[in-house]
């Protein structure tokens, strides 16, 4: 799921067409919220606030979201190629 996918599902009455880190936090506030049916448009976000250079604890300390959980969301395990 790209960074849209994600906001679009997470955000759907908002216009989405200017991505900035409010937006990003908000996103990733409802995907933590909804995180047992979610965690892939919350990887999204989660990936997008770390891009935008916060570390893991500032990435908690906005959405609530603990620092190993963000970072385990940020950087899913790697899929074996078959």
């Amino acid at each position: 799921m790209d960074l849209e996918d994600a906001l679009r599902e997470l955000l759907p009455d908002q216009e989405n067409t200017q991505v900035e880190q409010g937006k990003l936090v908000a996103a990733a506030v409802e995907a933590w919220r909804r995180r047992h049916v979610n965690t892939e448009a919350g990887a999204a976000v989660i990936a997008a606030l770390a891009r935008l250079g916060l570390s893991y604890r500032q990435i908690a300390e906005l959405t609530g979201i603990p620092a190993a959980t963000a970072h385990r969301w940020a950087r899913p395990p790697e899929q074996d190629a078959e």
